[in-house]
C-alpha cells in the first residue's frame, strides 16, 4: 500500500508530471475520420486520485441500492466510474461499479449491494476500467479490465516504470466471487501503441466474448481479440484465443458505434 501511496503521490507532486496532467486534463477528446473510425485521444482524469473503501462510502450489504451507491460515488468526485449489467447464469440481475484510483469493485445483486471484490493491483492505481460480466460453462465470470495511468504521461520522465495492461478474472464460486488470477496485456499493449477506452464486446467466454482498444495515439487496433478459459500447465487459465481483422469485428453495430460514436464517455 505504501507504494501505491508513492505512486498516487507522484501523479500529484512531481512538477513534470504535473505540468503534463494539466495538459492532458485540459484537453478535449478529438475526433477525425481517417477511413478506419473515429481517432480518440482519451485525456487523464486526475480530480480526484483518494482511494476509498465500500465501508468509507457507507455501503451496507442487502440495503445499498445500486443507483444510491452510484450518485453517491459521483459526490465523491470519483472520475472515469463504468458501470455493467447483466443476468447471472441463475438468472438475477447483476450490477458492477469501478471507478478510476479505485481498488476494489462494487456487485450488486437485485439492485442491492452483495460484496466488494478487492483487486490484487500490486502498485498500480487501477485506471480506465472496462468491466465484463460474462458466463462460462454455466459459471458467473468477471472480468475488469484496468491500466497504469502513468502511461498517460509516459513521455515525462516521471521516475516510475509503466506497467502493462492487465484483466483481473473472479469467478462465482459457493455463493461468491472468489478472485481466479490476472491476464496480463503487456504483448497486446505493446503490439498496438498502447491501450486505452478498451471494449468488451458479448458475454459468452466459451464463444463470443471480444476485446477491442485504441493506442494511446487514439487510433483503434486493427485487430479484435476474442478470450476465453484454456488449459495450461494443468490450470484453467484465461487467455487470448484468436484474433480477427477489425472489418470482421466491424459486423457488429456496437462494434461500428465504437468505431464512429463517442465511446469515450463513461
Amino acid at each position: 500500500m505504501k507504494t501505491i501511496r508513492n505512486r498516487e503521490t507522484a501523479l500529484h507532486s512531481h512538477p513534470a508530471a504535473r505540468k503534463a496532467i494539466k495538459v492532458f486534463a485540459a484537453a478535449l477528446t478529438t475526433a477525425t475520420i481517417l477511413g478506419c473510425g473515429a481517432i480518440h485521444r482519451e485525456p487523464l482524469r486526475i480530480d480526484n486520485a483518494q482511494i476509498v473503501s465500500a465501508e468509507e462510502l457507507g455501503f451496507q450489504r442487502g440495503k445499498t441500492k445500486f443507483t444510491d451507491a452510484h450518485n453517491l460515488m459521483k459526490r465523491r468526485r470519483m472520475t472515469g466510474i463504468v458501470a455493467e449489467s447483466n443476468l447471472s447464469v441463475s438468472g438475477k440481475r447483476l450490477d458492477l461499479l469501478a471507478a478510476d484510483y479505485q481498488t476494489e469493485m462494487f456487485l450488486f445483486e437485485e439492485g442491492t449491494f452483495r460484496q466488494s471484490l478487492k483487486l490484487r493491483t500490486s502498485d498500480i492505481l487501477p485506471y480506465g476500467f472496462a468491466l465484463r460480466i460474462a458466463n462460462s460453462k454455466n459459471r458467473d465470470v468477471i472480468l475488469a479490465l484496468y491500466r497504469d495511468p502513468l502511461e498517460m504521461v509516459s513521455s515525462v520522465d516521471h521516475g516510475m516504470r509503466v506497467k502493462a495492461p492487465r484483466i483481473e478474472i473472479f469467478v462465482e464460486s459457493n455463493g461468491t466471487f472468489a478472485r481466479n488470477g490476472i491476464l496480463h496485456l503487456s504483448k497486446l499493449s505493446k503490439t498496438h501503441g498502447g491501450l486505452t477506452d478498451p471494449l468488451f464486446v458479448g458475454h459468452d467466454l466459451d464463444i463470443n466474448l471480444m476485446l477491442i482498444a485504441r493506442g494511446l495515439n487514439g487510433v483503434i487496433w486493427n485487430r479484435a481479440y476474442f478470450l476465453g478459459f484454456q488449459e495450461a500447465r494443468g490450470q484453467v487459465q484465461l487467455a487470448v484465443t484468436k484474433s480477427v481483422p477489425l472489418s470482421e469485428a466491424a459486423k457488429c453495430s456496437c462494434v461500428q458505434e465504437y468505431l464512429y460514436g463517442d465511446s469515450s464517455s463513461q
